[in-house]
């Protein structure tokens, strides 16, 4: 299949994307406890029942937390009421939003530190209501980062109900969402006073936590239309005026001024949480020159930066995967093509011709999507 490229502005700005340290947290007052002398019977709860002891409450009381290992591109975490010691089941994206995948090795790890969570007492103890702004996938990928924007947009559309909140987030997020945060936080949208940093493996008990319903697994013109609305065109769009600013990003990041086409791939060195649907760096190198492309990496460039990158494109290649689906809604009316390279014989082939077959998306905005698929050395796309 051949790809057709023939498609018919430093101020000074609130926020610098260069700066690595943003936010100073202020710790909550806290107590440390460090002995235990609460046992439970572990097989109160088991896989077969799990469901059966998941309270349906969004405002939660009374809350121990904790975030265990990671699984896969996820990680095992919940909360339960102190009291009665049931599971407050929006803690979890797994026992609501994806509970699709019961009953799987997930539950079974969830069980687990379940058990594990109610023979120790907490750790940390934070005598304050929080929102959480935690999410099932916060290490990455599409689906962190649709629970993300979820989490921003319905906290800010209550904010009066969150005033005396503070926010819950998981130190170990995945660089790009911190970067949102930051952004936020420094162009005053958001209070770096609130933010509450938790850590892997450490129980907290907290008087009150608010989990935000997440409705959305994957991007849907729902929530990319709110994004639009209620992120990039607020708070991205303005500085995309100031090509002083725009250069100073290339310049920073090596990138020439025109980012007309650009290229995202995930490569064998590329950030990234799995190796499905991995192309090597020198394919990927072979393909840029070839195509006169501009070869972006999410996983070292700002994602404020990236956004603004995006934004600026008006033909967009990228593979299939996260590289895809999490930063198509980034680009802007200026956008004409965009092509999804699908590597064959890969897991990420599979799920193009199956489980996604029938909800592919062919237009964005003014874009038109086509997918393409290639092999490893990408040799079968000309210009």
């Amino acid at each position: 299949m051949n790809l057709n490229f023939n498609i018919n502005s430093r101020k000074k700005v609130k926020y610098n994307i260069f700066n690595k340290n943003m936010i100073n947290i202020v710790e909550p007052n806290r107590q440390v406890i460090t002995k235990s002398t609460v046992s439970v019977d572990k097989s109160i709860v088991n896989v077969d029942n799990l469901f059966k002891f998941c309270n349906d409450s969004k405002e939660c009381t009374n809350v121990l937390y904790i975030i265990g290992e990671n699984f896969s591109n996820t990680f095992i975490h919940l909360a339960i009421n102190n009291n009665n010691k049931f599971i407050y089941k929006y803690s979890n994206e797994w026992l609501y939003l994806i509970n699709n995948y019961y009953p799987s090795e997930y539950y079974v790890k969830l069980v687990e530190l379940y058990s594990k969570t109610l023979l120790s007492k907490p750790n940390i103890i934070v005598n304050e209501n929080v929102v959480s702004f935690i999410t099932s996938f916060s290490l990455g990928t599409v689906h962190g980062y649709t629970g993300l924007f979820n989490n921003i947009i319905y906290y800010l559309d209550n904010i009066e109900k969150f005033k005396n909140h503070k926010i819950i987030i998981y130190r170990e997020s995945q660089k790009g969402m911190l970067d949102i945060i930051y952004y936020l936080v420094d162009n005053k949208v958001l209070d770096k006073d609130k933010f509450i940093f938790l850590e892997k493996n450490v129980s907290y008990y907290f008087s009150s936590v608010y989990f935000i319903e997440n409705k959305y697994h994957i991007y849907t013109n729902e929530l990319s239309k709110l994004i639009s609305t209620k992120f990039i065109d607020k708070y991205i769009k303005p500085h995309l005026c100031d090509t002083i600013y725009l250069n100073s990003i290339s310049e920073h990041y090596n990138l020439p001024k025109n980012l007309d086409k650009i290229l995202i791939m995930k490569g064998s060195d590329s950030i990234k949480i799995t190796d499905d649907g991995t192309f090597s760096n020198e394919s990927i190198t072979n393909f840029k020159n070839k195509m006169n492309l501009t070869l972006i990496e999410p996983g070292i460039i700002h994602e404020i930066a990236l956004i603004h990158i995006i934004q600026s494109c008006s033909i967009f290649i990228v593979s299939w995967g996260t590289s895809f689906f999490k930063n198509y809604i980034y680009i802007s009316d200026k956008c004409k093509q965009i092509f999804v390279l699908i590597l064959e014989n890969s897991n990420f082939y599979d799920q193009y011709t199956g489980s996604y077959k029938n909800n592919l998306i062919y237009t964005y905005k003014n874009a038109k999507i086509t997918y393409i698929v290639t092999n490893l050395e990408l040799s079968n796309i000309t210009t």
